[in-house]
């Protein structure tokens, strides 16, 4: 996390395999680095739970 992005590391265990994956957003509210951050972090948790849903990860 920093204040214009985040990236984050999942990695999905499966029953036939498994992978990792890298997430990353990045982008400004009109330049204020404090609402950037909540809003990253906000963005980048729905983010992870989309990615492992949509994977069928364990955990």
């Amino acid at each position: 996390m920093w204040d214009a992005g985040a990236v984050a590391g999942i990695s999905c265990k499966r029953a036939e395999d498994s992978f990792e994956l890298a997430l990353g957003l990045s982008g400004i509210v009109d330049g204020k680095a404090e609402e950037t951050r909540r809003m990253l972090v906000e963005l980048m948790q729905k983010y992870v739970d989309r990615a492992k849903r949509q994977n069928e990860c364990a955990g």
